[in-house]
């Protein structure tokens, strides 16, 4: 507030509506930028300023939020300086910048005469401080330097209004995403359940009797179903999506399970296996679920994005004390903008219609992650794509 904002017609009155009415403004928004934006744009109408920062309180420190000026925005916080103050005693303060030891030597530049320092408190509690810069000499009287308080402790209320809307927001992804990998993994095992039956009924009708590991992997299946179930209930409760269970296991026997898998559900595509591990190198400690979901997840990916009748390799090989998996399709491919979102938690990628594409990557990518394991993906538009997962040998 300028000089002539100290003429008695310009009542304590008008200044608390005005107060008020900026207070319904803001915390009107949701999201805590719009409200950081609103908050500062609100005081600098109120006081008729030029900027403003806001600073909160992180990690034992004050940390600036949000500014109007870029130069104020890029300046160092000072740890002693007037905002700290206001902040410890949660009172407004006004300083006068005379030389430019007063104030950060960038800021100075921009004709800084004074700075109000609005403490951000609700209920004897500061989150922050708001700073308010002015080309003028701000005076206020005591009165509205209580009624600044006052803003600051609406700001407060609008800040904290806005986290808490966002914490909200990322609880219902987090559902929305549980719901998403619920039907994405229960459809694998299913899908394989189903084509196991459709074998056995096609025996049945001209009474033959069913191959005995086809009901073997009916029986897997069905086990492999229920532990998804309860894993997927548990998810339903917490933030960490993979609870891993670490055995030894033969990789080699794992991708002849996958193999097997893949053979059965799409009946029409051609797999190309090129497994150079012996049963003395193939030793991972994993998973066993997870790592089948994974591959399965890739190769379902592959047979999305490529055409009918072209194959799908899949080779695997020790190099030091890695195993390297590949999966390697001819289809489609992936653009260079995709290719960088593809392990986003609900990214599908432009023009894909079909599901699947963006959470089971994530799966995929976590999976990995979980086993100390890396995974990279290669792709050129029209050409195919090749998926390489490098997991660490138990031997």
């Amino acid at each position: 507030m300028k000089k002539n904002s100290t003429n008695p017609s310009i009542t304590l009155r008008k200044f608390l509506l005005e107060i008020d009415q900026a207070a319904l403004r803001f915390l009107a928004l949701n999201t805590p930028d719009e409200i950081y934006q609103a908050i500062v744009w609100e005081a600098l109408r109120l006081l008729a300023a030029d900027y403003g920062t806001i600073l909160l309180y992180r990690k034992g420190e004050l940390k600036r939020i949000y500014s109007n000026h870029e130069i104020i925005a890029a300046a160092a916080v000072r740890q002693r300086g007037r905002a700290y103050q206001a902040f410890k005693s949660r009172q407004p303060v006004i300083t006068r910048i005379e030389t430019k030891a007063d104030i950060n030597a960038k800021i100075y530049k921009l004709n800084i005469k004074s700075i109000i320092f609005i403490p951000l408190t609700y209920r004897q509690k500061s989150i922050g401080v708001l700073n308010i810069l002015s080309k003028q000499q701000e005076q206020l009287s005591k009165d509205q330097l209580g009624m600044l308080k006052l803003y600051g402790s609406l700001a407060c209320l609008a800040i904290n209004k806005g986290e808490s809307y966002m914490e909200t927001k990322s609880a219902l992804e987090a559902r929305e995403l549980f719901m998403e990998m619920a039907s994405h993994e229960l459809k694998t095992p299913v899908t394989s359940i189903y084509g196991y039956l459709q074998l056995i009924r096609q025996y049945t009708d001209v009474n033959r009797l069913p191959k005995k590991d086809w009901v073997d992997s009916i029986t897997a299946e069905t086990t492999r179903l229920i532990k998804l179930i309860q894993e997927l209930l548990q998810v339903g409760t917490t933030r960490e999506p993979f609870f891993i269970d670490f055995e030894r296991l033969h990789l080699k026997k794992l991708l002849c399970e996958a193999e097997k898998d893949f053979k059965i559900i799409h009946t029409d595509r051609e797999l190309e296996t090129e497994v150079k591990l012996s049963l003395k190198e193939d030793i991972i400690f994993g998973d066993k679920d997870k790592l089948l979901r994974m591959l399965t997840n890739i190769l379902d990916n592959a047979v999305k994005f490529s055409p009918q009748k072209s194959k799908i390799i899949l080779k695997a090989k020790k190099i030091g004390k890695k195993i390297h998996i590949t999966i390697k399709d001819f289809g489609q491919g992936i653009s260079r903008e995709d290719l960088n979102k593809l392990f986003d938690k609900f990214y599908r990628g432009r023009g894909h219609d079909r599901e699947g594409m963006g959470l089971g990557l994530f799966l995929v990518k976590e999976i990995v992650r979980k086993h100390r394991g890396k995974i990279d993906i290669k792709s050129k538009m029209n050409i195919g794509t090749t998926v390489k997962i490098i997991l660490p040998s138990y031997i």
